[in-house]
């Protein structure tokens, strides 16, 4: 984390305090920021700096080859569906990068293995229809058809060559595992593990971007499991998980804390993730029979769903699930203990875990928790947030919005019984908050991070909120060049003490729907009935930690919010 803070201070005002600071580590210790600052997008400007952390030629081969470890047609479909160059004055620029992509595949047989040679010679007629085509995206859906057709391999070989035959005895220059200078300490360089070489077979995944899991063999023996994901900016992923770092060294005298993994951006396009092992996704402890249509299916399902009345959708979703079995988790989590005491411990850590990076995420507006991005171990019991490509309220600009603040599902609430919401969940919330709160000045410098150095999604969400926007009074406030502040402004809302509802409403009405009846709506839905807890402070100007949690809690488990969510969230579970 601290590297990148570093290093996103050049440029500023303060560039003169840092630059020497950089350069001494570089001097000694370059990998411990080299990453950070190849990614930085004005590190040319420096060129003393530049100088030492240019990677040396096998370490540019090796960094080279992880960023081709994908399915070959996912390079291809970026930059034809990239946002830019959309326009027909764009469309040379994708054709000729189309076109070097394709010859340097035929060139290079060393970087590029047989399913790019394959995927080469089937790409002839893409490059035709692209150059006919009015808008390049047209031609997406074609390469999307190949990509599904392509088989794909266990061999590294029929991926990157290189990497396959590479071996540390075969050169002068050692190549250090990436991700080894995380802690706030001096290195001792005799501990840095240095690649071997790279196991023969890797592990293609099934979902969105075949992302395929590796191994490197370190100089010590170990085996080091990472997953190569292209076609997304994983800097974002990169600084939450340095965030999470972060509240875990502010938790380290409380018992909390949160489980966290690696994450190195190679490119903007590519990154590696490091294995964690021995978890299971939620969904697969939580369900067993095929998924329920409980939820909404479509934005139409979405807009008819936020004009009822809240007991009406209260009413849907408890007759929708009342039939449904709730203890599957928690007898998922019984037949992986090995005994009563077993149980309690991981059905405590899980407890401990979940509501603590559940609050965290809730800071930092972490959405998109579907069943499948939230981690279970099989040994400890402990919640494992990951995918955070919908931080930051980008939730709000998908058709149908995620109104929860945080995922405490039927199946999560019959695990926690007898104690609800009022037992040991909300207590460690109330602690991991307060105490984030307690030292918000290092937690905010942390996240300026983003603002001093946007992600792709930050750029590309602040011209969405500007597009759908247009026509209405927003103004400036969403424009790019006031997106990312206007980011670490609500963070520092919700650590001041704002109202939780309050606070979503202001992020929904930046979003997608702009009609002031819909965002009415869903203000009625977030508030919940008079009743409510949350509805009896919506006037509250300053709420106590314990308020802002209570609300969350309510709301997190409110059937009428629940029945809002989007299908594929899975409520129900």
């Amino acid at each position: 984390m601290w590297s990148n803070q570093l290093v996103s201070f050049l440029g500023t005002t303060i560039s003169a305090f840092v630059e020497p600071i950089i350069l001494r580590i570089a001097r000694h210790y370059p990998q411990a920021v080299q990453h950070a600052f190849q990614m930085f997008q004005n590190n040319r400007r420096f060129a003393k700096i530049d100088s030492l952390l240019y990677p040396g030629p096998v370490q540019a081969q090796i960094l080279e080859g992880l960023s081709h470890l994908c399915i070959p047609y996912l390079p291809l479909l970026d930059s034809i569906s990239s946002s830019k160059n959309q326009s027909p004055s764009g469309k040379p620029a994708i054709v000729n990068e189309v076109k070097s992509f394709l010859t340097r595949i035929k060139t290079d047989k060393v970087m590029y293995g047989r399913l790019y040679q394959k995927m080469q010679n089937e790409s002839q007629d893409v490059l035709k229809d692209l150059e006919k085509a009015t808008q390049p995206r047209a031609v997406a859906e074609k390469v999307r058809e190949k990509m599904r057709r392509l088989p794909s391999s266990k061999l590294l070989e029929d991926y990157v060559p290189f990497l396959q035959s590479y071996h540390m005895c075969d050169h002068v220059e050692q190549v250090e595992l990436p991700g080894q200078y995380q802690k706030f300490q001096k290195p001792n360089l005799e501990d840095i593990v240095r690649i071997c070489y790279f196991e023969k077979t890797v592990q293609p995944f099934s979902s969105l971007r075949k992302p395929i899991k590796f191994t490197i063999v370190g100089d010590n023996g170990k085996k080091y499991d990472f997953i190569a994901k292209c076609g997304e900016d994983l800097r974002q992923d990169e600084r939450i998980e340095q965030l999470f770092k972060l509240c875990n060294d502010i938790f380290q005298s409380s018992q909390l804390h949160i489980r966290t993994y690696s994450v190195l951006p190679l490119s903007t396009s590519c990154g590696l993730i490091e294995c964690v092992p021995n978890i299971s996704p939620y969904k697969a402890l939580a369900q067993k029979n095929n998924p329920l249509g409980i939820g909404c299916a479509k934005p139409e399902d979405f807009k008819k769903v936020i004009k009822m009345s809240a007991k009406a959708r209260r009413d849907a979703f408890l007759t929708g699930t009342q039939a449904l079995d709730h203890t599957i988790f928690s007898n998922s989590l019984q037949d992986l203990s090995i005994s009563p005491e077993g149980f309690f411990f991981m059905r405590d850590n899980f407890i401990r875990t979940h509501a603590t990076h559940s609050v965290i995420g809730w800071l930092l507006s972490i959405g998109d928790r579907h069943a499948d991005n939230l981690l279970i171990s099989r040994i400890t019991g402990e919640s494992i947030p990951i995918d955070f490509g919908y931080a930051f309220g980008v939730t709000a600009h998908l058709p149908i919005i995620e109104l929860v603040p945080f995922r405490l599902t039927p199946q999560m609430q019959e695990l926690i019984k007898p104690f609800e919401r009022q037992g040991p969940i909300r207590e460690v919330m109330i602690r991991a908050l307060q105490l984030v709160k307690d030292n918000s000045e290092a937690f905010i410098s942390a996240l300026r991070v983003f603002s001093r150095e946007p992600t792709l999604d930050w750029v590309e969400s602040a011209a969405r909120e500007a597009q759908f926007s247009s026509g209405s009074s927003s103004g400036k406030d969403d424009s790019i060049q006031f997106y990312p502040e206007r980011k670490v402004e609500i963070v520092e809302r919700k650590l001041a003490g704002d109202h939780p509802s309050l606070v979503a409403t202001d992020e929904v009405s930046h979003g997608r729907y702009r009609d002031k009846a819909q965002i009415e709506c869903m203000r009625n839905v977030l508030l919940g009935e008079a009743d409510s807890k949350r509805n009896s402070l919506a006037s509250s100007r300053v709420l106590s930690t314990e308020e802002q949690v209570d609300c969350l809690l309510e709301a997190a488990t409110d059937p009428s919010i629940l029945r809002c969510a989007f299908v594929g969230w899975a409520p129900y579970i």
